[in-house]
């Protein structure tokens, strides 16, 4: 006698199910919110530097969120119109939505999205590059997987493909890029990449090479495991942890640490009384 529960086929929705799924994961992941700080940003943006760069980035930043919303909507669409929902699954849904319809079937949705050019979600990226792995050449990878959805460096070639670090004039120094001159910048990556560190670095060098700059470090992140990258660095800090803030509180905390509050001295007052100074707005931008 069988005496386990286990069933790996227990688990079986209908299309109408799991269109619902993807659904909901298009309003669920915070891309609301993160438009809606995008706009944030772009009126701080606007307000707190010189014109024609405040100008630049609240053009930049208002561009990449109503793009975020032009791409949401693009999903929504892909759902109702066409039911090509393997692209916009994530975590677990996307291993049950393999699971219960079969590879072939997931590959010839991907292979629409990415005609389409959809965005695709971080477990149909991992899912495209296990794919890759797993193929023994570029013939069998080409029929198997479209090439338009794996990253150039993971298809397999017959070049030599050895790291341009051993060359030394293919070295890219990307911290003094940053601090050399000193230019504007904006950062992405996934959660882990190590965006803090680079900019932590890239301060370092700013100060080691112009030890009478000084530094004014806005930190909307807030998270303690990240105080020592700035720690002997700058000589202003301010932090608030504005995840799930609304944007109202995110302006108003933005006000106080540019104006100043009565306890404490805001970023234009203090950027007057100095020789040389540097607002370090840590507004990295993570990538979904």
């Amino acid at each position: 006698m069988d005496m386990t529960r286990f069933d790996i086929n227990k688990i079986q929705r209908t299309p109408e199910q799991w269109s619902a799924i993807a659904f909901k994961s298009t309003t669920e992941n915070n891309n609301q919110w993160n438009i809606a700080f995008g706009l944030v940003v772009a009126a701080v943006a606007a307000s707190a530097t010189s014109g024609i760069t405040g100008a630049l980035i609240a053009g930049w930043t208002l561009y990449s969120s109503f793009k975020k919303a032009k791409q949401i909507q693009r999903n929504q669409a892909a759902i109702r119109e066409y039911g090509c929902i393997a692209h916009i699954l994530d975590g677990d849904d996307f291993r049950g939505y393999v699971q219960q319809v079969g590879q072939d079937s997931v590959n010839k949705e991907l292979q629409f999205a990415s005609s389409q050019e959809y965005e695709f979600s971080n477990a149909a990226i991992d899912y495209i590059e296990d794919t890759a792995q797993l193929n023994e050449s570029p013939q069998t990878l080409t029929s198997y997987v479209s090439p338009m959805l794996v990253p150039s460096d993971l298809v397999p070639t017959n070049i030599n493909t050895s790291s341009s670090i051993h060359n030394p004039t293919h070295v890219i120094d990307i911290v003094r890029e940053i601090a050399s001159p000193i230019r504007n910048c904006i950062i992405f990556g996934i959660g882990g990449s190590g965006k803090g560190m680079l900019v932590a670095n890239a301060l370092r060098r700013i100060k080691a090479e112009n030890p009478n700059r000084k530094i004014f470090y806005i930190d909307p992140k807030n998270e303690a495991s990240e105080y020592g990258y700035t720690e002997g660095v700058v000589d202003v800090v301010r932090r608030k942890k504005c995840k799930n803030e609304s944007p109202e509180n995110i302006c108003k905390w933005m006000d106080e640490v540019l104006d100043g509050t009565d306890e404490e001295i805001g970023y234009i007052e203090w950027a007057n009384n100095q020789s040389e100074s540097l607002l370090e707005d840590v507004l990295k931008v993570e990538a979904s």
